[in-house]
């Protein structure tokens, strides 16, 4: 006579079920960017104050599609529940220069207290 372990592998797999399920992953769907080059870049977490600049001059900012005008207030109020107080600007290398400048602009004023601009390894297409 030994110990049934059937109930114990049941818990497991409803816990790997439920694992699967629920975790999200990092991805901005719908939004195809050429991001610019750099022979510098490293590889950095997703972080969740990032403004995204489309080439179609669309704007996204915690994955959600904004005004221009709305974004002082949101990064605002983000930057004040954020104990970390970096703004990240992913930009298509596309975007005029002057409104990726209006951005870090809007950051700063929100209370940023460092700017990354996202890019991508030379290597990579």
């Amino acid at each position: 006579m030994g110990i049934d372990i059937h109930p114990l592998i049941d818990v497991v797999f409803l816990l790997l079920i439920f694992f699967m399920v629920t975790t999200t992953f990092s991805e901005r769907p719908g939004m195809k960017l050429e991001l610019p080059a750099s022979e510098t870049a490293e590889e950095q977490p997703m972080r969740e104050l990032t403004v995204v600049l489309t080439y179609d001059q669309r704007v996204f900012f915690q994955g959600r599609e904004i005004a221009l005008e709305n974004l002082p207030n949101l990064l605002e109020k983000a930057l004040e529940r954020s104990s970390e107080k970096m703004v990240i600007i992913s930009a298509d290398q596309r975007v005029e220069y002057g409104k990726v400048v209006a951005v870090m602009d809007i950051a700063k004023k929100s209370g940023a207290t460092g700017l990354t601009i996202a890019t991508r390894p030379v290597s990579q297409r």
